[in-house]
Parts: C-alpha cells; sequence; structure tokens
C-alpha cells in the first residue's frame, strides 16, 4: 500500500487517476481472494474513514 497524504495534510475529492489519496495492489493465486480483498478495501475507505477538517479550521 502507498500512502500519499498524511495527518494533517491536505485532501482532495478523488476526481480521476491522479487525485487518490493512497493505493493498493492486491495479488492472490485465487480471483475470489482479490475480490474479497478489494471489497473489503471499498468497505474500509467508506464514510468515516477519514478524519476532515471544515476548510479554514487548520493553524
Amino acid at each position: 500500500m502507498q500512502v500519499y497524504v498524511q495527518p494533517g495534510d491536505r485532501i482532495s475529492r478523488t476526481i480521476d487517476d491522479v487525485t487518490y489519496p493512497a493505493a493498493m495492489i492486491l495479488v492472490h493465486d485465487t480471483e475470489e481472494v482479490v475480490l474479497r480483498d478489494a471489497n473489503t478495501v471499498r468497505f474500509l475507505d467508506g464514510p468515516g474513514f477519514y478524519e476532515l477538517e471544515p476548510e479554514g479550521d487548520r493553524a
């Protein structure tokens, strides 16, 4: 997994292949395992995964 932002960094809404905050490559001999893991990542990357401050609240 490659993370492109750190706590305190500004994060923007993902709109294309160059605006995501992290990338992950999943590899396994069995396709079902890769699909299960991909769905788990999608679930974890849902609402509440990022703790965001409202714009202007940063010091």
